[in-house]
């Protein structure tokens, strides 16, 4: 089975985050006031800090592709 372009594009995409992520750069969106988010990596944590208005919540993924790829949707969503 042959990949699109698109599962190619989206794969890049996905490693380019991780990348980013596993040399300890912070991503974050800060744009939207009543949604902000960001990652922690630091110590081993694979989080997203979610602020949504006055709600804060952390979400804990097990390894950094996963973190990666739920930071992927985030952009993609525009927040």
């Amino acid at each position: 089975m042959y990949s699109t372009n698109k599962q190619i594009e989206i794969m890049t995409y996905s490693k380019r985050i991780q990348l980013e992520l596993k040399n300890g750069k912070t991503i974050m969106n800060d744009s939207n006031p009543s949604f902000i988010w960001s990652t922690f990596t630091r110590g081993g944590l694979n989080q997203i800090h979610l602020y949504k208005g006055e709600d804060f919540e952390i979400k804990e993924y097990k390894n950094l592709k996963s973190l990666s790829v739920a930071v992927g949707k985030l952009l993609n969503s525009n927040y």
